[in-house]
């Protein structure tokens, strides 16, 4: 293994079913240098989304441990297990999945950053490629390929937060 990305590649396929066997699942995992560090962060969830600081410490030990002992690096290396976060960017429709019914932001390709249509995810057309979401003006299908951006909307109390 040569590059980094080689590397990445091969920890994923490692830590992966670890992880999984442990009820998570890894979101992202990327092994990059930051001033002369080399960081292993890796972003785990439940599939329903929901995981507490307790379990990114949990697998942050499992893993630490099993790195520990496999050398996969052969160089001294910064471990980072968090959660994606709720403000998390939604890009597959997996992760539409994931928040169904809940509300959420969306920007198009061809549209201002400034403004996203807001609604509620109803659902996913996984042959059609498709996002199910319900609006204040009515029923909505955005094929993914034309979605920028898009991200739960979090609520503080009776405040919605703006993005």
């Amino acid at each position: 293994m040569n590059s980094l990305q080689e590397k990445q590649a091969f920890l994923k396929e490692k830590i992966t079913p670890l992880v999984e066997k442990e009820g998570f699942e890894v979101f992202e995992l990327r092994l990059f240098y930051n001033k002369g560090r080399l960081f292993l962060r890796i972003l785990i969830d439940f599939k329903e989304g929901g995981i507490t600081l307790e379990d990114c410490q949990y697998i942050n030990k499992k893993l630490s441990n099993y790195l520990d002992k496999e050398d996969f690096l052969e160089s001294p290396f910064i471990l980072e297990v968090s959660s994606p976060g709720v403000r998390r960017e939604l890009k597959t429709l997996k992760d539409f999945l994931r928040v169904r019914g809940r509300e959420i932001n969306i920007w198009f390709q061809d549209q201002d950053l400034k403004k996203p249509i807001q609604g509620k995810v109803s659902g996913i057309d996984v042959f059609k490629g498709e996002v199910l979401l319900e609006t204040k003006e009515g029923n909505l299908s955005i094929p993914l390929v034309k979605i920028r951006k898009a991200t739960q909307r979090v609520n503080y109390g009776n405040n919605s937060e703006e993005e």
